[in-house]
C-alpha cells in the first residue's frame, strides 16, 4: 500500500506556489477563526506592501513632476525678466561659455569666433522666438496692454539682435548679465542730450 501511495504522489501534477499559498491561507483562516484572531496571510501582507509601495511611488513621482514643472516655469519667467531688462539671459548663453573660453585659450582665429558668434546668435534668436510665442499664448500678465508692450519689446529685440556684431555676442557670453542697450534706446538717449 505504501508503494501505491508513492506512485500516486509521483503521478500527481506539481502544485503551484500560488495554490499552496491559497491552501495555506484557507487552512489558517479557519484555524484563526476558531481562536478568534485576525487571519495572518503572507499574500495579504505582500498585497499591503505592494499597495503602500505603489502609493508612495505615485506620490513621489507626482511631487517630482510638480517641482520640475514649477522650475521650468520659473526659469522661463526669469529669462523673460532678463530680456525685458535688456540682458540676454545667462541660461541661453551658458552652453557657449566653455567653447568661448577654449577658443580664447587656444588663440583661435577671428573666423572661428565669427562662426561661434553666429551660432550663439541663432541660438538666442530661436529662444527669443519661443519666448515671444510663450508670452503671446499664455495669459500671465495683468492686462492686454502689458502683454502687447512685452510682445512689442520682444519683437524689437528680434529685429535688432540679428544686426549685432559677432564680437558683441562673444562679449555677452564672456560677461553675462550685463545690460546691453538696443539701437532704439541709444537713439532715445542721444536725442535727449
Amino acid at each position: 500500500m505504501t508503494r501505491d501511495r508513492k506512485v500516486n504522489e509521483r503521478s500527481l501534477p506539481p502544485v503551484s506556489a500560488f495554490a499552496k499559498l491559497a491552501l495555506w491561507d484557507t487552512v489558517h483562516m479557519f484555524k484563526n477563526k476558531e481562536e478568534g484572531t485576525v487571519p495572518e496571510s503572507p499574500f495579504l501582507i505582500l498585497l499591503l506592501i505592494f499597495i503602500v509601495v505603489m502609493t508612495g511611488s505615485i506620490y513621489a513621482f507626482t511631487k517630482l513632476a510638480s517641482k520640475m514643472v514649477t522650475r521650468a516655469i520659473q526659469d522661463r519667467l526669469h529669462a523673460l525678466q532678463e530680456v525685458v531688462e535688456g540682458r540676454i539671459p545667462d541660461v541661453w548663453l551658458r552652453p557657449f561659455q566653455r567653447r568661448v573660453a577654449t577658443l580664447r585659450n587656444n588663440t583661435a582665429s577671428e573666423a572661428q569666433f565669427a562662426r561661434l558668434g553666429g551660432r550663439i546668435q541663432k541660438h538666442c534668436l530661436r529662444h527669443l522666438d519661443e519666448m515671444t510665442r510663450y508670452v503671446t499664448n499664455i495669459n500671465m500678465v495683468d492686462s492686454e496692454v502689458t502683454k502687447q508692450e512685452i510682445v512689442g519689446l520682444l519683437k524689437t529685440y528680434r529685429q535688432t539682435w540679428p544686426n549685432k556684431d559677432w564680437r558683441e555676442w562673444i562679449a555677452d557670453v564672456e560677461e553675462p548679465n550685463t545690460p546691453r542697450a538696443t539701437e532704439e534706446d541709444q537713439t532715445d538717449s542721444l536725442s535727449a542730450d
